[in-house]
C-alpha cells in the first residue's frame, strides 16, 4: 500500500505541474492500494478546482469511486489525535489534511514513526511528512 498526500494527486491531474511525470509514473506503477484520507481528498479537490479546473476535480472523484484511490476512514479517536497534532505543530503549519495522514496512518511530522507498526509507504511532495517517501523534493 502507498499512502498518498494531496500534492502528488494534484500533480498527476495537472499536466503542467513540474512533478506530473514522476508522480504519474510512481502512482501508475504501484501494485498495491493507493490510500488517501477524506481530508486529503477534500484538499486535493479544492486545489484542483482552484488551480486546474472542474474536469480535474471530477476526474479525482471518479478515481475514488472506481477505487483507483482508496479512502481510508478516519476513526473518532483519530480526530482527537488530529487536533493534538495541529496544536503541537501550529507554527509549522500542519493542516488537517497532513495531520489526518499522520493520525490515520500513525506517522509523525518530520518522519518519526508514531507506533511500532509501519502500515505502508507514503507519497508526498511536502518535506514535512517524510517517512519512506516515494517522492521528495531536493
Amino acid at each position: 500500500m502507498l499512502i498518498v498526500d494531496s500534492g502528488p494527486i494534484v500533480a498527476v491531474l495537472n499536466r503542467n505541474d513540474p512533478d506530473h511525470k514522476r508522480c504519474a509514473e510512481l502512482l501508475e506503477s504501484h501494485d498495491g492500494e493507493l490510500l488517501i484520507t477524506p481530508y486529503v481528498l477534500t484538499e486535493a479537490c479544492y486545489l484542483l478546482a482552484k488551480y486546474v479546473g472542474p474536469d480535474a476535480e471530477i476526474n479525482l472523484i471518479e478515481a475514488v469511486a472506481a477505487e483507483d484511490l482508496v479512502q481510508a476512514p478516519t476513526a473518532r479517536d483519530d480526530l482527537s489525535r488530529i487536533a493534538e497534532l495541529m496544536q503541537q505543530y501550529r507554527g509549522f503549519p500542519l493542516g488537517v489534511a497532513d495531520a489526518s495522514v499522520c493520525a490515520d496512518f500513525r506517522i509523525c511530522p518530520h518522519g518519526h514513526a508514531a507506533s511500532a507498526v509501519q502500515l505502508g509507504k507514503q507519497c508526498t511532495l511536502g518535506p514535512h511528512l517524510s517517512i519512506n517517501r516515494g517522492i521528495s523534493h531536493g
